[in-house]
Order: structure tokens, then C-alpha cells, then sequence
């Protein structure tokens, strides 16, 4: 396999495992809105999201990485208490 072909191939597995753990998100931010202070909630998607920026990186996705960098910084807030996360926040993320 050539270098091109397999760099296509690595950013489209990336992907496919990207679209997994946010569809894994998807269910968690529903189990979020019934106890909107799930700790345990918010340390899965923050999982994902650590997870999706590693790869994301590591594929060479900066602009994605960067954005997943950006979400988890929001999460670690909501997480330490330095901000708060509402309903409405959570039905805008679960929106398609």
C-alpha cells in the first residue's frame, strides 16, 4: 500500500471510529438530561472527546483535534463546577 493510500485509509478509520463514539455520546447526553449532575456522564463523553483528539491529531485532523480540544476544555469546566450545563445546552448538543 502506498504512503498516500494508506494515510486515506488511516483518516478513513479514524473517522469511522470518531462516528462511533459520538453516536456512544449521543446516548450518554440523553442519560445526561434525566440527571443533568451525572459526573459519571460527563466523564464519558469527556473520554470520547479526549479520545476523538488524539486521533484526530495523530491522523493529522488539527482543525477536528483542535475543536476536540476546545469541547473537552468545556466538559473539564462543567466537570470542576466552573460552569453549569442546562437542559437546553444539552438539547442543542443532541440536535442533528
Amino acid at each position: 500500500m502506498e504512503e498516500d493510500e494508506f494515510e486515506i485509509a488511516l483518516k478513513k478509520e479514524f473517522l469511522n471510529e470518531a462516528t462511533e463514539l459520538l453516536d456512544e455520546c449521543e446516548a450518554v447526553f440523553l442519560e445526561l438530561e434525566k440527571d443533568i449532575n451525572s459526573e459519571d456522564a460527563i466523564d464519558r463523553i469527556f473520554r470520547a472527546a479526549h479520545t476523538i483528539k488524539g486521533g484526530a491529531l495523530t491522523v493529522g485532523l488539527h482543525s477536528f483535534g483542535s475543536f476536540a480540544h476546545v469541547f473537552e476544555n468545556l466538559l473539564v469546566a462543567i466537570r470542576n463546577g466552573d460552569m453549569s450545563i442546562s437542559s437546553e445546552i444539552i438539547d442543542t448538543l443532541l440536535r442533528k
